[in-house]
């Protein structure tokens, strides 16, 4: 019994000290056992024993290869410290210290090989206090760690950093470095009480931070997390990165201010079995972000950007992702393109969500899409548009088929073309596109005119092919008048008399254009109806007016009909008709006058039908003279006792100069006798008993029955008339009836006489009176 006894008393003061002993054993055991389990071929390192609870590894290098990949670790020195009780009992070390350890990763450029099933895993071991309490010391320390990648073609990766992990928290700092530059540093915190703050710092700028908190509830890993990232810092490290990477992001691109911020939520189930794609369709996300950001000028056309964002999105697995943009707001300052503005504002009035299915993204389902727009100080060339409200909709968005319905309603707007103020238009439409076709519809309204005209589009985008219709109705231009004046360019406005009335008349157009493959080409008739101006003693009413405009690639043409009741300028014009054709206007203009007509003192005036080029210095027409009244002729002299019959034919050639209009050797003659008779008053008679000549001819024109009269006409551009007039004849009254041949010469200015005549005063007034 003694003997059993001291030798149990020898064993347990032995086994203590063989144990201490063997720890330096049994940790290089367990050290190439882990190596080794992870794949990492002939670990090399070296043990000592440098004092009391304490042990030192020297240095330890591992490589692990495969098929992708080689790793290298090396670390050393490492040393251990424990209390011996503590370890044997508990295997857990007071403290580890390891100065410096590197891993390299080098790929080369293969195919990783095929990774067989995942292990089922239980992923509440990844919550804090799970791993923390599973750390082999009290304390580890990595004074610096370095893990370096490498890849073919790119520049290389590292990342330095250290690490102080005890059993309540864990703090880092590391470096990452791109083609050994440093561009940033992340401060990460983990405690045991599943909580975790990581901040990433740029230039010692602080421009990220975030929140994570982890719990379990029964079946379920739940993550939240909390971030605030400033898009400056991101901006900089971008341009940085990109640099490295030998690729250039726009010089503007780092002048990006603003932040990012807002909350999302993971939920997981907490037992993965191995089922990578059964585990993802468990899982619960959602979240909301907030993005506020601007730049001076992210375009060369555009100022300062203003961006204002807030969305949030949930989905339930990977099969659909769930995203709502509930507010948006994005200002332009400053634009200066073809058209300039000084602030464009597109602003989200609904929300507007996507529905997307992650394995195929082009069937979303999308909401209608709701944006009100407001454009400031429009300016093309020389036209002005003050401000511009619209509302713009997009429903039945389909993105498989590229189609969707566009509405667009704007508000009345004005357009100030140089010193001319157009009236309020308004504009409403809708488009149906179904690319590469587009269909559009457009309404046009004039509220102060009123007018209405609508239109339509049709456009393929394969072979550049639009067609395009529209129609303005017909509306009243006696109650448009000082609307429609406002709007012409000042050049012609100046030229319009302020005394110009427009009694009645309306005006209607509609057109059709086609646009193939680069070439224009359309038409748009014009009708002008029921027409009645006055402006003083000139007067006109009843004018219908029609004409069409072609254009065919770069040729204009243009023809115009027109019927007119009367014209009265000093004696009435009626039944006025005319039928042109301008041809070639932007290039070589040609005038093709088919017909020209109209009814004047008694008879009637036509131009010979004409063909000419009009840039030519002189343009020469024929006016064929038919059945004057001679009665209605001399009424324009407005001669006391002057009267006449017969009737009188002629033709005037006409030539048209930049100077005005002239007749050359016209000529005048009558058809058959006539008869002129004058009395004179008092103070003529008076005249012709002191001068014997006129004193013939006033007694042979009381009663003068001529078997001949004619007069040749020449009429300059300012208005002069010279008629030689020869008529020949008797007086069966006078001188036995003996013949008299008489050659007047009739100078008149044509202009001030129309003026001065007094029975177009009288027209004018029953003309006004009519249309009151």
């Amino acid at each position: 019994m003694r003997k059993w006894l001291l030798a149990f008393t020898a064993m347990l003061m032995v086994l203590p000290v063989a144990l201490y002993i063997s720890l330096p054993f049994l940790a290089k055991s367990a050290v190439e056992s882990w190596l080794l389990d992870r794949g990492f071929s002939n670990p090399q390192f070296a043990l000592d024993y440098p004092e009391f609870r304490q042990l030192r590894i020297s240095q330890l290098s591992a490589q692990k290869v495969t098929q992708d990949r080689t790793s290298t670790l090396e670390v050393g020195p490492v040393t251990v410290s424990y209390e011996p009780l503590t370890l044997i009992l508990e295997q857990r070390l007071t403290r580890v210290e390891i100065p410096q350890a590197s891993l390299t990763v080098e790929l080369t450029g293969e195919p990783p090989a095929n990774i067989s099933e995942s292990s089922p895993l239980d992923l509440s071991l990844l919550m804090p206090n799970e791993w923390m309490q599973l750390s082999p010391a009290e304390e580890l320390v990595i004074g610096q760690l370095q893990l370096t990648w490498l890849a073919p073609t790119q520049p290389k990766l590292r990342f330095d950093g250290n690490v102080y992990l005890t059993q309540t928290q864990l703090l880092s700092r590391v470096l990452a470095n791109v083609a050994d530059k440093q561009v940033v540093r992340a401060d990460i915190t983990v405690s045991a009480d599943n909580r975790a703050t990581l901040a990433l710092l740029e230039r010692n700028q602080r421009f990220f931070n975030s929140d994570i908190e982890l719990s379990l509830h029964e079946a379920t890993l739940q993550t939240k997390l909390s971030y605030q990232l400033q898009l400056q810092g991101l901006a900089r490290l971008s341009t940085e990165v990109a640099q490295q990477y030998q690729q250039t992001l726009p010089r503007e691109f780092d002048q990006t201010r603003g932040s990012l911020k807002g909350a999302a939520s993971l939920a997981a189930r907490r037992n993965f079995t191995g089922d990578v794609t059964q585990w993802l369709k468990a899982l619960a996300i959602s979240g909301s972000h907030t993005l506020v950001a601007s730049h001076p000028k992210p375009l060369a056309f555009v100022g300062q950007t203003q961006l204002e964002a807030a969305l949030s999105h949930q989905s339930q697995g990977i099969d659909q992702f769930n995203v709502t943009l509930n507010e948006a707001t994005l200002q332009l300052a400053q634009i200066k393109h073809e058209v300039h503005a000084a602030r464009a504002i597109a602003n989200l009035t609904a929300p507007f969500s996507v529905k997307l299915p992650v394995d195929q993204p082009l069937t979303a389902v999308l909401s209608p899409l709701h944006v009100a727009l407001n454009l400031e100080q429009l300016k093309y060339d020389t036209t002005h548009i003050k401000a511009l409200d619209a509302l713009l909709t997009l429903e039945n968005i389909a993105p498989t088929k590229l189609s969707a319905n566009a509405t667009l309603a704007v508000s009345p707007f004005v357009i100030q073309s140089g010193q001319t103020t157009a009236p309020p238009i308004g504009l409403s439409g809708s488009t149906y596109i179904a690319w590469p076709n587009v269909k559009a519809g457009l309404e046009v309204s004039l509220p102060s005119i009123p007018a209405k005209g609508a239109g339509a589009v049709t456009y393929n985008a394969t072979s550049d092919v639009a067609d395009a219709r529209w129609r303005l109705a017909e509306f009243n231009l006696a109650d448009s008048t000082a609307t429609l004046l406002a709007i012409l360019p000042k050049e012609i406005k100046q030229q319009v008399p302020d005394e110009l009335k427009v009694l009645s008349g309306t005006y209607a157009h509609h057109g059709a254009f086609e646009w193939r493959q680069g070439r224009l080409d359309g038409k748009l008739h014009h009708s002008l109806n029921n027409l009645a101006l006055v402006l003083e003693n000139k007067a006109l009413q009843q004018a219908f007016l029609s004409g069409t405009t072609f254009l065919r690639g770069s040729r204009l043409d243009q023809s115009l009909k027109a019927n007119i009741d009367t014209v009265a300028v000093g004696t009435p014009i009626t039944d006025i008709s005319l039928e042109l054709r301008l041809n070639n206007i932007t290039q070589k203009p040609s005038l093709d006058l088919k017909h020209a007509h109209l009814q004047l003192l008694g008879g009637s005036a036509s131009v010979l039908p004409l063909f000419t080029r009009l840039d030519a210095e002189k343009i020469s027409a024929s006016v064929k003279i038919s059945e004057l009244s001679l009665q209605e002729i001399l009424l324009l002299e407005q001669q006391p006792g002057l009267t006449g019959y017969g009737i009188l034919d002629g033709e005037l050639p006409l030539q048209f100069m930049p100077s005005g209009v002239r007749v050359v050797n016209g000529t005048l003659a009558a058809r058959s006798p006539g008869v002129v008779q004058y009395q004179p008053d008092a103070s003529v008679k008076a005249l012709g008993q002191q001068n014997l000549g006129l004193g013939v001819a006033l007694d042979a024109l009381e009663n003068f029955h001529f078997n001949h009269l004619s007069a040749k006409a020449n009429y300059e551009p300012d208005g002069s008339l010279l008629l030689a007039t020869r008529i020949e004849g008797t007086n069966p009254d006078w001188n036995q009836g003996q013949p008299v041949n008489f050659s007047i010469n009739i100078e008149e200015n044509v202009l001030k006489l129309l003026e001065t005549l007094q029975f177009a005063d009288k027209l004018t007034q029953q003309i006004e009176k009519r249309y009151r």
